[in-house]
């Protein structure tokens, strides 16, 4: 092997060993503590944009539960007392876990309902329309899809 490609090789592989590190670090530093009991997190009164409302008088009440180190992506719970049709516009990406009641859905020009047990996942850059009868409770996991992933999307569609 050539002088400069062994010293080049080096340098790669301690930046390499270096970006691990400080990564290591960045994520230890903001990692919660392993849970030794319950922690109550009750939900919270959220208020939307009330042009997003569009019949009924929706309730709508959430808690942020978890948050990665880099804060791309948080977890929660969220829930609507309706009835109340209301449009929601989607500024990151977002997949949903129902565990209570149910949601008509009208996304992308197909219209579904979600019950305990269904997932779903709307993209950034989008809108739902949302008809909750009654009542709804979620699970929700949002994540910022990055610039090269909301351009590619633009593209193709």
């Amino acid at each position: 092997m050539k002088p400069w490609m062994t010293s080049t090789v080096a340098a790669a592989l301690l930046f390499g060993a270096a970006f691990l590190a400080l990564d290591t670090l960045r994520v230890a530093r903001h990692t919660p503590t392993a849970s030794v009991q319950g922690t109550a997190k009750p939900l919270r009164e959220y208020r939307i944009d009330p042009s997003w409302i569009r019949d009924g008088k929706p309730v709508f009440r959430t808690v942020e539960t978890g948050r990665s180190a880099d804060s791309r992506t948080a977890t929660g719970l969220w829930d609507c007392t309706g009835p109340g049709t209301f449009e929601w516009q989607f500024d990151i990406d977002e997949t949903v876990h129902i565990l209570e009641g149910e949601v008509h859905i009208d996304y992308r020009g197909s219209r579904f309902v979600l019950r305990p047990g269904d997932v779903a996942t709307f993209h950034a850059g989008t809108r739902a329309l949302w008809r909750v009868d009654r009542y709804v409770k979620k699970v929700w996991m949002v994540q910022d899809p990055g610039r090269l992933t909301r351009w590619w999307r633009a593209r193709v569609g």
